[in-house]
């Protein structure tokens, strides 16, 4: 497919999520959104992380919520963008953060 490739973090714990973020706007090509149900709350914390350079951006999302789910849908058929992302690409990410949060490099943040 063609456009950017769209990374969507849907949550965690926030020191877990956090980190996620973190390491996909370090190393991913793509765009990388943060869910929230709460954008005022977690509109702080994407300003935390641009002040730290990091570009996320935020996507309004209640996944209990069908008109929510329905708005989001409706954002990313309007967006150009890849629905696919190499594996490859996937895991090194992946094993980069593991090696990072084994060496304390997360712990700080989250």
């Amino acid at each position: 497919m063609s456009g950017p490739q769209v990374a969507l973090v849907t949550g965690s714990t926030l020191g877990l999520w956090l980190a996620i973020v973190q390491a996909l706007c370090q190393g991913f090509k793509g765009d990388v959104y943060l869910r929230a149900w709460d954008v005022q709350r977690w509109a702080m914390v994407v300003e935390d992380l641009q002040r730290e350079g990091l570009k996320p951006r935020l996507l309004q999302l209640d996944i209990t919520d069908p008109a929510s789910i329905q708005a989001a849908r409706q954002h990313f058929m309007k967006e150009p963008c890849s629905n696919d992302i190499a594996e490859e690409e996937l895991m090194a990410l992946m094993k980069r953060f593991v090696a990072e949060a084994k060496a304390g490099d997360h712990v700080s943040k989250g």
